[in-house]
């Protein structure tokens, strides 16, 4: 079994995707994980293909355990926040019968645009987005609230390390296809809240206290109003909920005609316009997206292209009786010191695999050396070898910024090895995030020993950014 070719997809359980994806955002900001050799190893025996392979390591790290809880305390803080939603949907609705119905005379069609128009319009929009786009619509104010919840609540109820990451990958899950259903299912079910305590208000006011019920407007002609409320009784009638008879029921709807005579049929038309118009159009969407979002959890899959899956895909897809020492402990072929040749010129600096929290900023002028930018997934490699292939002369120096946050690995010294080759000249690695590296947990002399041994490894010195300008002879 060789590399992985891209095409294996493997359904995962939700806590194994959110395992995955914290072990990914923390290698990406930090490099890999120490002491994962007998992970590996582990996902090397019980995985077929990438996906597997990537879980079981996951599974395997020192800290699984603790992460895979912090994910249970998340989900129930997210059951709170969707319980919380329903007591704030239960008062709105209050408020917005209260304001609808505040004097004894009830006009139906300011009742049910004040309670329907918000969420009808709200539901087009989210059909329009599945109709249009194929998914659903992406709820901002939504979003924005949970991931407020996550971020200022998340801290105390996480006990694991590295909280950020759990973060990172929640909001992940939440962002993704199947989240979008679930973010759906949540909206839906606070409408439905909303109008099912708005049915059931007025529905008790409307048995307890007596109200005069009909219709009147200020711009519409009253033919007009006539058949405007035709068209809504007309499902409401459809379903049985209510009898217009023939058209003398509406027209002695009109208020100050003969309210005492159509109290109880326009009360009965009042709820079944909620109901139908209302509460199950947001009862089929929640069910829709109920549906779709437990299918999509049930076949969650990673996103292989990451750069950080990618990385491991050499590391994990090794034919099983290869020699691996994948471990702090791997010690390649070491490189006589890179110097350059008495033809070579010019300084090119790049910034290698440097994840996406660290601090990156050039090195020199644009006039002073010629920049390959940040080279971190496969295509960036590509890129810059094809840069470094079509230069004329070998360069006199080689300069590469990396983040002491990485672990140094076989995949990171093979990969300055290719560039070094390709550049020609002397490798001078210049070390970024030092200064955090006990933030996050890391041993600074270890970590430092491990990229001067790399240095060591690949022809190379680790300079600072003091003596770096000094040394290519560049003021």
């Amino acid at each position: 079994m060789g590399r992985y070719d891209g095409k294996m997809t493997t359904s995962l359980g939700v806590i194994q995707w959110l395992l995955a994806e914290q072990v990914r955002h923390t290698e990406q900001a930090q490099g890999r994980i120490r002491d994962d050799a007998s992970a590996n190893a582990v996902a090397k025996e019980q995985g077929l293909d990438l996906a597997q392979r990537i879980v079981s390591r996951a599974e395997a790290l020192p800290d699984a355990q603790f992460i895979q809880r912090d994910f249970k305390h998340l989900r129930a803080l997210f059951v709170w926040f969707c319980l919380l939603l329903g007591v704030v949907a239960m008062v709105a609705a209050a408020g917005a019968v209260r304001v609808s119905i505040d004097q004894r005379e009830i006009e139906i069609l300011a009742v049910v645009a004040s309670l329907l128009g918000l969420p009808t319009v709200l539901l087009v929009v989210w059909l329009l987005a599945i109709l249009i786009w194929r998914r659903p619509a992406h709820s901002t104010l939504l979003t924005a609230m949970t991931r407020g919840l996550f971020h200022r609540l998340g801290p105390r109820a996480l006990s694991g390390p590295r909280p950020e990451a759990t973060l990172a990958a929640a909001m992940g899950l939440l962002l993704s296809p199947s989240g979008r259903w679930l973010m759906g299912l949540v909206s839906h079910g606070f409408w439905l809240v909303y109008l099912s305590s708005a049915l059931l208000i007025l529905t008790v006011l409307l048995t307890v206290s007596q109200y005069d019920l009909g219709w009147g407007t200020t711009l519409l002609s009253d033919a007009q109003a006539l058949r405007l409320l035709a068209m809504l009784a007309y499902l409401p009638e459809f379903f049985g909920l209510i009898t217009t008879d023939d058209g003398t029921w509406l027209a002695t709807g009109r208020l100050g005609v003969a309210p005492e005579l159509v109290r109880g049929p326009w009360a009965q038309f009042l709820l079944a316009l909620i109901v139908v118009y209302g509460i199950l159009p947001r009862m089929l969407a929640a069910l829709l997206s109920a549906g779709m979002a437990w299918y999509g959890f049930r076949h969650l899959s990673l996103d292989l292209k990451h750069p950080g899956y990618l990385r491991l895909s050499g590391l994990l897809m090794e034919p099983k009786s290869a020699s691996v020492e994948d471990d702090a402990g791997y010690e390649p072929e070491r490189r006589s010191m890179r110097v350059a040749s008495k033809d070579a010129s010019g300084v090119i600096t790049l910034a290698l695999e440097v994840g996406s929290e660290a601090s990156v900023s050039p090195l020199f002028g644009s006039n002073e050396a010629i920049d390959l930018g940040v080279v971190e997934t496969r295509a960036d490699r590509e890129r810059a070898m094809q840069a470094l292939s079509v230069r004329k002369q070998p360069a006199a120096y080689l300069v590469v910024q990396c983040s002491a946050r990485r672990t140094p690995d076989r995949g990171l010294a093979e990969s300055l090895n290719q560039l070094a080759d390709a550049a020609g000249g002397a490798l001078l690695i210049v070390l970024t995030d030092t200064e955090s590296l006990g933030d996050w947990g890391v041993d600074p002399a270890a970590r430092l020993a491990d990229w001067s041994r790399l240095a060591e490894q690949t022809g190379g010195r680790i300079e600072s950014l003091h003596t770096l300008r000094e040394m290519v002879g560049l003021s």
